[in-house]
């Protein structure tokens, strides 16, 4: 949703809702689109590191079946070639012997007796052949196929830890763009009065209704505490020196009044959306003490962006509340009565 979302559907401004109930819907079917090429991407990942356990698991056994299976019986066989070859060599030299015994009797040509050192001949060499297998075998064989199955082992655990680390990066895709899905219908998290985030400057196209593209972090609605509210109010650099924090105060509001106390006046004056160069205002705040006024608040309120037609504009804001401000459209006057300050 980094790229916004169209308001589907749309709760009423300024009604009425319990938690749970569903306050917006955006549209969701581009994110629904990206959640199903996302599970493909993530089957895929799944697999493949399926593929990874399975070929280091696969290499793992190879370092143990050389070392402990395949090694032994090479050795086995090399060393009984060895065993052989010195059993022939000293049966040749044997016959040999006995031959030149019988050579010297006249039993046996001269032809017969150099067939016998040939035997002999052989039987060195095939002896000498088995050890240097043997020895071949113990030095250069056995280190070099230890070495290139072990590097096979380890070159599959680190595929396997690349493809388990992609496989937890298309799952944490997944995960996001489900919950982008899921945050496509917003419901209410508490009871309250919905109320519209429109400010006195948003243009009409960037207006809280249906059909409007929102940002993602973007207010789209408001559930203000209406339990304790507060009224910032603007009064004259005249009338500043006469109100000090403690007063009480009336706050009347389209005929409703309600009992207040000053907690803060700035220190400064303040240029806003309604002040001129030759007018400085400075601001002050009141609470609302009366649980009638949260009450009262609960009728449907909704932003105005008339200009005040007197001196001293009023916005109310919940003081308990994440949201920035509630604007009721009235227009207060300040009078001192009696040492109060009113607002009408």
């Amino acid at each position: 949703m980094s790229r916004g979302a169209t308001i589907v559907s749309l709760v009423d401004d300024g009604a009425q809702v319990t938690e749970g109930m569903e306050l917006v819907r955006l549209d969701s079917s581009t994110i629904a689109e990206n959640v199903s090429a996302q599970k493909i991407a993530y089957e895929k990942a799944r697999a493949t590191m399926i593929q990874a356990e399975k070929d280091h698991a696969a290499a793992v056994i190879a370092v143990e079946e050389y070392t402990e299976g395949t090694f032994k019986k090479e050795l086995r066989m090399a060393e009984s070639n060895v065993t052989a070859a010195t059993e022939r060599l000293q049966a040749t030299r044997n016959t040999l012997a006995y031959g030149e015994r019988m050579f010297r009797k006249g039993y046996i040509t001269p032809q017969q007796l150099e067939a016998q050192k040939s035997a002999v001949d052989r039987a060195e060499l095939d002896m000498g052949t088995a050890e240097i297998s043997l020895d071949v075998l113990n030095r250069f064989t056995k280190p070099k196929m230890i070495t290139e199955l072990e590097s096979t082992r380890d070159a599959a655990a680190a595929r396997l830890d690349s493809e388990q680390a992609s496989l937890e990066l298309e799952k944490a895709k997944l995960d996001r763009l489900t919950a982008q899905l899921e945050q496509c219908t917003i419901v209410a998290p508490k009871d309250g009065l919905v109320i519209y985030a429109n400010g006195r400057n948003r243009d009409r196209e960037a207006e809280i209704k249906e059909g409007t593209l929102v940002r993602e972090r973007q207010v789209i609605l408001q559930l203000p505490d209406l339990s304790k509210m507060r009224a910032d109010v603007e009064v004259h650099e005249a009338k500043v020196d006469k109100i000090r924090p403690g007063m009480k105060a009336k706050i009347r509001v389209q005929g409703r009044e309600f009992g207040g106390e000053v907690t803060a006046v700035a220190n400064r004056p303040e240029t806003n959306w309604f002040s001129t160069a030759k007018n400085m205002w400075f601001r002050w705040r009141l609470t609302a003490v009366q649980r009638s006024f949260a009450q009262a608040s609960r009728r449907r309120w909704r932003s105005s962006s008339q200009t005040s037609t007197t001196s001293s504009p009023c916005r109310w804001q919940p003081s308990l509340s994440r949201v920035a401000s509630l604007s009721v459209p009235f227009a207060p006057r300040m009078a001192s009565s009696g040492g109060q300050w009113s607002s009408a």
